[in-house]
């Protein structure tokens, strides 16, 4: 059934951080959207020729998997219109479930401000994962030649359409000296990470990363070293992602572990008490190292990208 016959809810483009909800059902042909946070870098961004982004018109949506069509083979819904044709100017949110033909509207979203004068490079892009962004980048280049031909074929050459990570990279990499980062760091792909990981845990077992002896921490207890540092690892690397550095989970940790254990009759007793120093410890120790392993290597992980 075509987008004229879907069932509609009320929809419109808001200003002043009110949301605007696309509720119209997708084109038949678009699955369901997956979201992939860990996609590769680039992310379906190109590198080179910076571009205006305090200019840029943010039109940021989650779209998933979806078969080629040009925008206007098929008609949009007044819901995906309304989305779709909104401002230009001002900030819009366009907020939609899976299957609501995000991608359908995105691609018409961005051909409209092309078609009302906002250079390509200056309207921002942003999925989750590499394949959603080179449909979408498919898509949009394509009726963009179809509407413009004029426009040529590197018309889409700067433009911002990628994912978190790609579109992070890329600006690192075109303002690294704003934040006094090198332009030469090396991010790390899905492969890369999991060697780094486990070249990290090798060296921390054998003491070779840092001091680490398993027979001083006394009331831990370690029988499997290498699974400690295995799931300390994961657990650092939760931490990171929420934007927590290594020196403020020591500090708050030892906080709550001194309120936690302030009384006497705390369950557990000593034992307990100081085995959880000593876990602190660890975990402590195993992200600074990661950290400094990073660094020395020349090296990004994907939160880097985001933090």
């Amino acid at each position: 059934m075509g987008d004229s016959h879907r069932n509609e809810r009320s929809c419109r483009p808001i200003r002043g951080g009110e949301e605007a909800r696309l509720h119209a059902g997708r084109h038949p042909s678009e699955p369901p959207t997956t979201a992939d946070r860990r996609g590769r870098v680039p992310g379906g961004v190109p590198r080179g020729g910076s571009a205006d982004l305090t200019r840029a018109f943010l039109h940021l949506s989650l779209w998933g998997t979806a078969t080629g069509m040009s925008a206007v083979l098929s008609p949009l819904s007044a819901e995906q219109a309304a989305a779709a044709h909104a401002g230009p100017d001002g900030a819009f949110l366009i907020a939609a479930g899976p299957g609501t033909g995000k991608t359908f509207t995105a691609t018409e979203r961005f051909c409209w401000l092309v078609d009302n004068g906002v250079p390509p490079d200056r309207i921002l892009a942003v999925t989750f994962n590499d394949r959603a962004a080179d449909e979408l980048r498919q898509r949009i280049t394509d009726e963009l030649n179809r509407r413009k031909p004029e426009l040529g074929p590197q018309v889409m050459d700067g433009a911002w359409i990628g994912t978190f990570h790609g579109t992070c990279a890329r600006l690192l990499d075109e303002f690294a000296y704003l934040v006094g980062a090198p332009r030469e760091l090396r991010v790390l792909d899905d492969t890369g990470q999991r060697l780094f990981e486990s070249g990290l845990i090798a060296r921390l077992g054998s003491g070779a990363a840092a001091p680490l002896d398993p027979d001083s921490f006394t009331a831990l207890g370690v029988e499997d070293l290498d699974g400690l540092l295995r799931s300390g690892l994961r657990f650092v690397l939760k931490l990171k992602g929420r934007g927590i550095r290594p020196d403020q989970f020591q500090q708050r940790a030892t906080e709550l572990h001194g309120i936690n254990w302030a009384s006497p009759d705390a369950a557990g007793g000593e034992r307990a008490a100081k085995a959880e120093l000593e876990a602190i410890e660890v975990l402590s120790l195993i992200y600074r190292t990661y950290e400094d392993a990073l660094r020395d290597g020349g090296l990004r992980d994907f939160d880097d990208l985001i933090l």
